[in-house]
């Protein structure tokens, strides 16, 4: 798709106001991709900080997320690792 909009855009004839976009993505993975119970035992506060990282919209605001959440809960586990990094992807 991005070499049709971008190198061969002249060779397509396809109108701006057609295109859509994905504004969800799901993600299958075997990764345990969460706040573990071990990591932050209040369930409010694991649920509150599930929403604050769905509102994120750039990597600087993940970086600070994640400096937020060292800050707060100590070192990173591997599952909060990798739930960052699913969403950086």
């Amino acid at each position: 798709e991005e070499l049709k909009e971008n190198e061969f855009k002249d060779l397509y004839d396809t109108p701006e106001e057609n295109k859509t976009y994905v504004k969800d993505v799901t993600i299958d993975t075997d990764f345990e991709l969460l706040f573990p119970d071990s990591y932050i035992n209040n369930i409010a506060e694991r649920l509150s900080l599930y929403t604050k990282l769905n509102e994120l919209e750039t990597e600087e605001e993940l970086t600070r997320f994640e400096n937020d959440l060292i800050d707060r809960f100590g070192e990173l586990p591997p599952q909060v690792t990798d739930l960052l990094n699913s969403v950086k992807i």
